[in-house]
């Protein structure tokens, strides 16, 4: 659902695998939603591979930049299908670099998430 718009990264202090996420080079119009759906599950498999013996869940590193309002549908996808067959996985997910259209995005999608994962986000703050 784009190229190189997922990357796996490092591991966290906690030995999570660590991914990044980039909304910029996300371009899911450019498939079928049953391509994103496979390549979401893609993405998690590899997250889940890379986890060290013990390790349950993985951290997902969201640069917001480049995000646009019209991948809603898309993002809603995406959620419904985590949350569906990956529930426990997602230990943190940090989205920066928000854009100045982001909170009402996030008025949007945020009722998309279960409690559990909506718990789980994170907004570091700018300098």
């Amino acid at each position: 659902a784009g190229q190189n718009s997922w990357v796996p990264r490092s591991q966290s202090c906690c030995n999570m695998p660590v991914t990044g996420v980039s909304a910029l080079k996300w371009r899911p119009q450019l498939y079928t939603t049953k391509e994103n759906i496979r390549h979401i599950c893609y993405m998690m498999e590899e997250m889940i591979r890379r986890m060290p013996p013990g390790i349950l869940s993985a951290v997902m590193v969201i640069d917001m930049g480049g995000f646009h309002l019209a991948t809603l549908s898309s993002v809603r996808e995406g959620v419904d299908t985590m949350q569906r067959h990956y529930p426990q996985r997602l230990g943190a997910i940090i989205m920066y670099n928000l854009p100045s259209c982001f909170p009402y995005a996030w008025r949007v999608i945020s009722p998309m998430f279960n409690e559990d994962i909506r718990s789980k986000v994170m907004f570091p703050l700018r300098k």
